[in-house]
């Protein structure tokens, strides 16, 4: 009986709290376990919004595409000169007697040329700066094929070519290192520009033969030497 009277008399209390705030509330929320969609979602949405900042065009994006353009637009003159004097390039070593096999020296002999320089030149990108060696290889080249289509004997052809070799490389070089510190803040474009480089290259390449074969016709065979130099000189100043 005493017992029964001693839980009659004892009541449990409670103690009323405050109500949680809204940032208490967020941070329970955030520590419960949350679905797979709701993650998933949030996610999604995280990702939307970067790349809603990550693509709005701005003033450098704009002239980093016209840039880009004006690299492209000044390559492609080139190598439609270039598509256009590879199939000529035989006929005309044999105005210097040489046979069909000796022939592969004077279409390889700028090949060499960069293979020896493309690693100095490389090294120079990041001294004398990407302009100056792709302004100062595409001149050279045009002073090459000058040289090439006024050779009277095969030894300056043949220095002709080593110095298209040469200014190729530094070119190379330069527009390489160029093309990446423009897509550096965006290296995702720089895929994408590539391919196109490619298209352009392999378009100039399809071109090209028909169009030396028209020179050749009407000019001769030296005529196609002038013409890679007027490419030369058309990109040199692109570049510039």
């Amino acid at each position: 009986e005493l017992m029964h009277r001693c839980l009659l008399t004892v009541r449990p209390t409670f103690v009323a709290r405050p109500p949680a705030s809204s940032q208490q509330n967020r941070h329970l929320q955030a520590r419960l376990p949350q679905p797979k969609l709701v993650r998933e979602l949030r996610l999604e949405r995280s990702v939307r919004s970067a790349l809603g900042r990550s693509t709005t065009p701005t003033p450098e994006n704009a002239d980093r595409e016209r840039q880009l353009q004006v690299l492209l637009a000044s390559q492609f003159p080139l190598f439609l000169a270039v598509g256009a004097l590879l199939p000529v390039l035989p006929l005309y070593g044999q105005e210097f007697g040489l046979s069909q096999s000796s022939v592969g020296l004077l279409v390889s002999s700028p090949s060499l040329a960069k293979l020896l320089l493309n690693l100095p030149f490389g090294r120079l990108a990041d001294t004398v700066g990407r302009r100056t060696l792709m302004v100062g290889g595409m001149t050279l080249c045009a002073v090459a094929d000058v040289g090439a289509g006024l050779a009277t004997s095969l030894p300056l052809l043949i220095v002709a070519r080593l110095l298209l070799g040469t200014g190729l490389s530094s070119s190379d070089a330069g527009a390489s290192a160029w093309v990446a510190d423009a897509t550096e803040e965006k290296a995702e474009s720089r895929a994408s520009f590539l391919g196109v480089q490619n298209a352009v290259i392999a378009l100039a390449f399809v071109l090209g033969p028909a169009a030396g074969g028209y020179l050749v016709s009407q000019f001769g065979l030296r005529s196609i030497f002038f013409a890679v130099a007027a490419g030369a000189a058309g990109c040199a100043a692109g570049y510039s």
